[in-house]
């Protein structure tokens, strides 16, 4: 799996990626936007979201 420096590099290199956070909620989508350095590829975005997400059920 590709990484990447940040969140803005994923979603401006990787098309799945983008397409998964465009899909996001609003909240959720702020909270990765929050921790951006830290998010360098989809597997990384997929666990920030299930992070944001948490007790949502």
């Amino acid at each position: 799996m590709a990484k990447y420096p940040n969140l803005k590099a994923l979603l401006r290199d990787d098309p799945q990626a983008l397409a998964y956070f465009a899909a996001l909620p609003q909240y959720v989508r702020e909270h990765v936007a929050a921790r951006a350095e830290e998010v360098n590829s989809l597997d990384s975005l997929k666990s920030h979201v299930a992070n944001a997400t948490k007790g949502d059920d």
